[in-house]
C-alpha cells in the first residue's frame, strides 16, 4: 500500500470525521487535515519527506500521533475561548 493509503487508514482510525488529503512537491508529502470542531472548520498540515516514509515504517504511526496531538491543541484552544 502506497504511504498515502497507510496514513489515510491510520488517520480514520484515530479522527474519523477528519478529511485527509495529500500533496506530493518533489520529495515532499505533506498531509491535510480538515475538521470541524464546535462549529468550527479546523485544519491542520504535516509535511514530511517521502524517503523518511520509506526508511522507518513506524513513520506512519509516529506522524499520525504527532498530528493528532497537535490538532487536540488546536480543539483545545477552542474550549479556552468558549466562554463557561
Amino acid at each position: 500500500m502506497a504511504i498515502e493509503g497507510q496514513l489515510t487508514v491510520e488517520a480514520r482510525k484515530v479522527k474519523p470525521e477528519a478529511r485527509v488529503r495529500f500533496e506530493r512537491n518533489g520529495q515532499i508529502l505533506t498531509m491535510f487535515w480538515d475538521w470541524e470542531y464546535k462549529g468550527q472548520k479546523l485544519n491542520y498540515r504535516r509535511a514530511e519527506l517521502r524517503q523518511d516514509y520509506e526508511k522507518d515504517p513506524e513513520m506512519v504511526g509516529a506522524v499520525i500521533d504527532f498530528c493528532v496531538i497537535q490538532m487536540g491543541i488546536l480543539e483545545k484552544g477552542i474550549d479556552d475561548a468558549t466562554p463557561c
